[in-house]
């Protein structure tokens, strides 16, 4: 299936859904957010996906704290080959969408299907500060919860 027959599947009369998908997003999140400066060096990327263990960054404008766009591992692999002083804002791979932490995880889904991204920013308004992100990883593991 692809993302799109995925999405329409979901709007389908009669389609199963997981109960998890009926929580909210401030349940199924990962608090806090890991982010850097549009600036910073590939090199200082690579440091801070070590030293967090983590799979995406958060891309921040200088000056302003606005969120650019994500830099996932599997698009910072692209940029190992030497780039290292190029800047941050040049390896966001992802765009930055915004989901309330209100919305149920199936509203999530829906919007990650939709935007063909993998992390979403949570907000408890659209004009809020960053409270957490929900990555495609957050939803897969959620029924484990």
């Amino acid at each position: 299936m692809t993302r799109v027959s995925l999405a329409e599947g979901f709007a389908a009369p009669g389609a199963h859904r997981l109960p998890v998908l009926q929580r909210e997003v401030s349940v199924l999140m990962t608090p806090g957010v890991t982010s850097i400066v549009e600036t910073a060096t590939i090199a200082r990327v690579v440091d801070a996906f070590g030293a967090h263990r983590i799979h995406a960054l958060l891309v921040t404008g200088t000056g302003t704290g606005r969120p650019l766009g994500w830099i996932t591992a599997w698009g910072l692999m692209g940029w190992l080959d030497g780039q290292l002083s190029a800047p941050a804002r040049d390896a966001i791979t992802e765009p930055a969408v915004a989901v309330r932490a209100t919305a149920t995880g199936e509203e999530a889904l829906k919007t990650m299907l939709r935007e063909g991204v993998t992390h979403l920013i949570v907000r408890q308004r659209p004009s809020g500060g960053v409270e957490g992100v929900l990555s495609d990883r957050d939803l897969v593991s959620a029924p484990r919860r």
